[in-house]
């Protein structure tokens, strides 16, 4: 009997665009005190054997080497679990179009993280419906057609966020070692840049209802019959003394740095009741 399987939405996993944009130290919570040790001791033999260093700038060389060794040969074999026949799902399972994706075989593609580049088989289905394809596994991490992984988007979005796409490039490099070309971080923004201006929009939307209610709590605001006004409307107060309040900062937006100012017009409620 063929299996039916239904995968969780993509909004449901710890690799969404949202938790995607900040890169944390994990490795306290996923590498145990006794594996920690275990690690630090095959570390410090081999560098006994190998990491004879002249100098500070040879030995932090050697580091950085022996680090990015290292984590792409962790990353490829920590993989190597969760990949695979790992990643079969069944002989079918449903497709958008109404019909099915049937199992057909394992195939690989590359995936390009901060430590390195590592190639994964994982399961490809079809649908004879709509003549698609697609491996359920690279959506389920959070991935597309494209070789990045999610966290390093996160990292190239930080960095051109903050500087041009030459000079990010060349601090991704210098600093962490990612060889990276103008165009495909270009690319990365292109991709990601979207998605991230719809959530602020959403949560900009969310953030001014909250301030509108909160305000309505502290403003003597007239009470009436009519519907509510809405957002950023003049409103009636009363109150002896009427507040100002003005703040400024700087924000990158579309390219270049702006000023972004804010005004606020407020009354106390300590003005319209007498103190006892």
């Amino acid at each position: 009997m063929e299996q039916e399987i239904v995968l969780p939405s993509y909004d449901s996993l710890p690799y969404s665009d949202q938790a995607m944009g900040r890169r944390e130290n994990r490795m306290a919570s996923i590498i145990s005190g006794e594996a920690r040790q275990d690690l630090l001791r095959l570390a410090k033999d081999w560098c006994a054997q190998y990491g004879q260093a002249g100098n500070l700038a040879e030995a932090e060389s050697l580091a950085e080497e022996a680090r990015q060794t290292v984590g792409e040969a962790i990353l490829e074999t920590s993989l190597l679990g969760v990949s695979g026949k790992a990643t079969y799902a069944g002989t079918r399972l449903p497709c958008a179009c109404g019909g099915w994706l049937r199992f057909v075989s394992y195939r690989g593609r590359w995936v390009k993280s901060w430590c390195g580049e590592v190639r994964v088989e994982r399961a490809y289905y079809h649908c004879s419906a709509c003549k698609s394809g697609q491996a359920p596994w690279d959506r389920a991490q959070g991935l597309n057609e494209r070789i990045w992984s999610p966290r390093f988007k996160a990292m190239v979005c930080g960095a051109m966020g903050r500087l041009p796409y030459a000079e990010g490039c060349c601090m991704l490099l210098e600093l962490c070692g990612l060889s990276l070309q103008e165009s495909s971080a270009e690319a990365i923004l292109r991709e990601v840049g979207p998605r991230i201006r719809a959530e602020e929009a959403q949560r900009t939307v969310q953030m001014q209802a909250e301030l509108e209610q909160a305000m309505a709590k502290r403003l003597m605001v007239e009470v009436t019959s009519e519907p509510a006004l809405p957002p950023l409307s003049v409103r009636g107060v009363e109150g002896k003394r009427l507040y100002a309040s003005v703040d400024a900062t700087t924000a990158h937006l579309d390219g270049d740095w702006h000023n972004v100012q804010a005004g606020m017009v407020f009354t106390v409620e300590s003005d319209v009741r007498p103190a006892w």
